[in-house]
């Protein structure tokens, strides 16, 4: 009898804590505004995100980060000096990336530009590639176009030395770059600038748009994928405040194939199992895409997963294969 009753207790102190964890793990750091989306993402996936370099300092606890609900980060890779025009690498981009794909979060990365010729352009393209070809990378490689007061890039466009055609030009060239190499190039700029110095028609053709623009909610009537909204948010596991951003995913135009390649949505990828109870860890759920292999031919990213809800499995084809198939998840709650 007393074996049976020290079972139940030990049982119940189970349960207690992964109740516990699992509250603690779904509450914010802090009070967050309440942001609202533009009526064109109302059918979109919105996911949660962030972006890092040195200012948010070393030590990140990326666990911490992935179980606050980020679904994503873009790291700073490097930067090129405003002045002496020099490329130089983000100290904390090695402990970031590594840290941030061990957690289990979608990664991209960016290079703060100030490019003032295409050349240049398409030079910060090959050292970002080289500095993101040891890890796993399953978001856009972007270039940071912006201005620093009195830098190169600022002087160059307010001299009318560069158009707004030169000015998409170059960001362009290092798109081409980044998208010849097979991955997904995106440009970021704030809403003044996208509408002041780039043709935006032709660069919204071409690249993918990461709009900055801090407030509740933008009225930016250009296309956007990713918006940033804030530089002050908290997130647990980072003690600086960081920049939020949102990623707005539609589902019913992904990425096909490419070139030669074959899209992984051929061979109808699925869920082993698509409803699980949330206990405290990430969901993960096994994806069946026979007789590809994980690893080799496409690779697993989960959003949504750290708490109850709809969570999502993206697969994207890697080697020979390319495409990405997006897969639904139910996730519950214990009560």
């Amino acid at each position: 009898m007393l074996k049976k009753q020290i079972k139940l207790f030990i049982a119940i102190g189970i349960l207690l804590i992964l109740i516990i964890v699992s509250y603690n793990y779904s509450i914010k750091n802090v009070v967050e505004p309440i942001y609202s989306h533009d009526e064109r993402f109302s059918n979109y996936i919105v996911a949660d995100g962030i972006d890092v370099s040195t200012f948010q300092g070393k030590n990140i606890d990326w666990k911490k980060v992935k179980h606050s609900g980020v679904d994503f980060v873009m790291i700073r890779a490097s930067y090129r000096g405003s002045s002496n025009g020099e490329i130089k690498n983000d100290d904390t981009f090695t402990e970031n990336i590594k840290g941030a794909n061990e957690a289990g979060i979608m990664t991209g990365a960016y290079i703060f530009s100030q490019a003032v010729t295409k050349k240049e352009a398409r030079e910060e393209a090959k050292h970002l590639l080289r500095e993101v070809e040891a890890y796993k990378i399953t978001m856009p490689l972007v270039i940071d176009y912006e201005f620093i007061e009195g830098g190169r890039l600022y002087n160059a466009i307010n001299s009318k030395e560069l158009s707004t055609s030169d000015v998409t030009d170059i960001c362009l060239a290092f798109c081409d770059t980044i998208k010849d190499a097979g991955y997904e190039p995106m440009v970021y700029g704030n809403a003044n600038f996208l509408l002041t110095n780039h043709d935006t028609v032709r660069l919204e053709a071409n690249s993918l748009i990461w709009l900055a623009h801090y407030t509740e909610k933008t009225n930016y009537g250009g296309i956007y994928n990713f918006w940033q909204c804030s530089d002050h948010s908290a997130v647990k596991g980072i003690n600086e405040n960081v920049d939020k951003d949102f990623w707005y995913i539609n589902t019913d135009s992904q990425k096909d194939a490419t070139g030669n390649n074959i899209s992984i949505n051929d061979f109808e990828p699925e869920l082993k199992d698509d409803s699980f109870l949330y206990l405290g860890r990430a969901i993960k759920p096994k994806v069946d895409c026979a007789p590809l292999i994980e690893g080799e031919d496409f690779m697993i990213s989960y959003i949504k997963n750290t708490s109850s809800g709809t969570g999502y499995a993206i697969v994207d084809g890697i080697g020979n294969y390319t495409g990405r198939a997006i897969l639904d998840f139910e996730i519950n709650s214990l009560f």
